[in-house]
């Protein structure tokens, strides 16, 4: 579903493996707002080290399915508001 969004409103990358997930958007600055307002919102992301316009998702293994669902909501009302 996040690959789908980015890729409408982006036309950007969304990759990973297992629970680890990165996602390409165009600038740092917008990387940055994603990552704020998630923080904002009570899920951790963080930049990559070396390209800070990649948005990393890292949940702990004891995540549940449900816990993934409200996180990707999060994510989708993020992704819809950036600038």
């Amino acid at each position: 579903a996040v690959d789908l969004l980015l890729a409408d409103q982006f036309g950007r990358d969304v990759r990973g493996e297992g629970l680890m997930i990165a996602i390409e958007l165009p600038t740092e600055a917008q990387a940055r707002q994603v990552i704020d307002d998630l923080r904002h919102r009570g899920l951790i992301a963080e930049t990559n080290l070396l390209a800070e316009h990649v948005v990393r998702l890292s949940p702990p293994l004891t995540v549940t399915e449900d816990e993934c669902r409200q996180a990707l909501t999060l994510l989708q009302t993020t992704l819809t508001t950036i600038t």
